[in-house]
């Protein structure tokens, strides 16, 4: 029996929007696709989709012990394997952090370089969190991003605008934690640099909250009243840069990093220490370095029919995206790999789900 079969039914039990009991009739393949019918006890509206995955195996990480300056490294990596190590989350930096501990490595580089053009991103790194422009959200405040120089993050204010200031001086912050399904927003009023409070998110919650939406705007502006002042929020701005590319946004500096020493001579490159830290070095030190081997991309597609109630408006985009999230979030909890992502695919019409009327099947739409 494919052993994601448990997986695909309790998602399936969960997706019925209104509350209601539902079952359903799975059948798996050995390439551990279930095609799942399900009959949900609802009154009311009846659509038609498809449940589907597009996941990918993780990346495979590789310590090389040899030691060389960080374009040498990059050099052998691309070579012999996929690249300079691209870490996107703290599942990816905890296997990492395992192996430099082993024997003979001491310091490690990986493919992140100093680059020169400085961007906005969330500290938050999952691809599957951000529908279509979703991580490309901004509520600046007037007379806002006139930094220039030096690191700078972001802060709400309690009219819901966003400000621009030094990464280092210190306030209450927000922390989004996706376990739960209620509240997901921690509001800390402890001060604290962003750094120190991206780490607190990180050890007790998931991350800093990121913001998708004017909506999820308003709702933290709700939630951090109580502060009455600036609230970091986890975005943040640097120039550093992938190796390969990506666009990963998962940093994992030592509090007392990066200090930006000697970047112009040499540049600046990325390290991992054995505690699993980052710091910046220049680049033409030798040292070992880690690898990674590339993603093999396998997509996965279960058809569906859902009954919600009729005020449920499943053309909304924050509807969709909040209805990825909570597949999501199953999902990983039932083992799927944290780079592993989910998207709705648009009909011809431009439409996600569309409405069976008198018992006839339409085209179903996909996940």
């Amino acid at each position: 029996m494919c052993k994601h079969l448990s997986l695909c039914l309790s998602l399936f039990l969960s997706i019925c929007l209104c509350h209601s009991f539902c079952v359903c009739v799975c059948v798996c393949v050995c390439a551990c696709v279930c095609v799942c019918v399900c009959v949900c006890v609802c009154t009311l509206s009846l659509l038609s989709g498809v449940c589907g995955l597009s996941s990918s195996v993780q990346r495979q990480f590789h310590v090389v012990k040899e030691e060389k300056t960080w374009t040498e490294a990059q050099q052998y990596c691309r070579e012999k394997f996929t690249d300079l190590a691209t870490i996107d989350d703290m599942a990816e930096m905890e296997k990492i952090t395992s192996a430099v501990q082993f024997p003979g490595v001491n310091l490690g580089w990986i493919g992140l370089k100093y680059g020169i053009s400085p961007k906005w991103q969330w500290s938050l790194a999952g691809r599957d969190f951000y529908g279509e422009n979703k991580a490309e959200f901004r509520n600046w405040g007037k007379s806002q991003l006139d930094g220039t120089r030096g690191e700078y993050c972001a802060a709400i204010m309690p009219g819901g605008w966003w400000h621009d200031l030094l990464c280092r001086r210190t306030f209450p912050f927000i922390c989004y934690d996706e376990k739960s399904s209620t509240q997901p927003y921690v509001l800390v009023k402890e001060v604290k640099t962003w750094r120190e409070s991206q780490r607190y998110c990180r050890e007790k919650h998931t991350d800093l909250a990121s913001v998708r939406n004017q909506r999820e705007n308003d709702q933290i502006v709700a939630f951090t009243a109580p502060a009455n002042s600036f609230v970091w929020i986890g975005l943040f701005r640097d120039t550093w840069e992938w190796s390969d590319g990506s666009s990963s946004s998962f940093r994992h500096w030592d509090p007392t990093e990066p200090n930006y020493v000697d970047p112009k001579e040499h540049g600046l490159c990325a390290e991992i220490w054995p505690s699993g830290q980052w710091n910046d070095k220049p680049c033409n030190y030798h040292e070992n370095f880690i690898c990674y081997e590339g993603e093999v991309k396998r997509t996965e597609i279960v058809r569906v029919k859902l009954q919600v109630a009729s005020h449920v408006d499943l053309d909304d985009p924050d509807v969709q995206a909040a209805f990825l999230q909570q597949i999501g979030q199953r999902l990983r909890s039932k083992g799927l790999p944290a780079n592993a992502t989910l998207t709705w695919r648009k009909q011809s019409d431009g439409k996600v789900f569309h409405k069976e009327k008198n018992g006839k099947k339409k085209k179903r739409d996909e996940l």
